[in-house]
């Protein structure tokens, strides 16, 4: 439904704003000891100016309406990764212990010996199995997580088993600029028949969460999305009326 001109000038205009004063913490980064430099709550910043004017072009025959609107949110999504721990940096590969055991002898991970007869070789069947250096040791491929264990820019939890890897948590920054336009056109052809064609537009980028905060691969969606819409409306006689209407998205 978009509203149509008439035989005067009418406009409006109108701005919305949202602070991130009114931002409620997550439940699940409350707990995580925030300071100013690891901040729990995640900002949002909103605001949604518009306006819209609509009027004649040949009165009682033609009229115009149009209208206007921006929405921009700068706001901050918190974000789990996954990091391998300090002991999966340092080489060792660990397995977590039952319960009991756990509690017998207050050690709750064991590490999983590789080498000839190591319990590696027994879990692969692979006769005197070990890490692949390329990807666990002092030169592997997770060493590029090890940063991250104590970042500034995020924070480090243990979930139910942290034997070998961790969660890393972040505010990601979450930017999306929108502009949506509306055009209509109404015409009284006679006393009988009016038809209206009426079209919108909607620009969106919104840039997405990258992998880490120090990595810049967050990737920007665009929504360039149109709609077309005409209508005619006959008066058939004092009890009946015809409306026909095409659109196109």
């Amino acid at each position: 439904m978009t509203k149509s001109g008439s035989n005067q000038f009418h406009g409006c205009a109108y701005e919305s704003y949202r602070s991130k004063v009114t931002t409620a913490t997550p439940y699940f980064s409350k707990n995580y000891g925030c300071t100013p430099e690891k901040p729990c709550k995640p900002g949002l910043i909103r605001n949604i100016p518009g306006g819209s004017v609509g009027g004649p072009v040949l009165k009682n025959k033609i009229f115009f309406f149009g209208a206007f609107e921006r929405r921009t949110d700068r706001s901050q999504t918190t974000v789990n990764r996954t990091i391998p721990t300090q002991t999966l940096l340092d080489g060792q590969i660990r397995y977590q212990r039952k319960a009991a055991a756990a509690a017998r002898d207050g050690v709750a991970y064991g590490v999983i010996t590789t080498g000839c007869g190591g319990m590696l070789e027994k879990l692969t069947l692979i006769p005197c199995d070990t890490v692949n250096p390329a990807l666990i040791g002092s030169n592997g491929y997770l060493q590029q997580y090890r940063k991250y264990l104590n970042a500034p820019s995020g924070i480090v939890s243990c979930p139910s088993d942290c034997s070998n890897f961790q969660t890393f948590t972040f505010n990601a920054p979450n930017i999306s600029n929108q502009n949506i336009y509306v055009s209509r056109f109404d015409f009284n052809l006679n006393s009988r028949n009016t038809v209206y064609v009426r079209g919108t537009l909607n620009n969106q980028a919104s840039l997405g969460s990258p992998t880490f905060p120090d990595i810049n691969n967050a990737v920007t969606t665009y929504d360039n999305s149109k709609g077309f819409a005409a209508s005619w409306n006959s008066v058939l006689s004092p009890t009946v009326n015809n409306t026909f209407t095409a659109g196109l998205t």
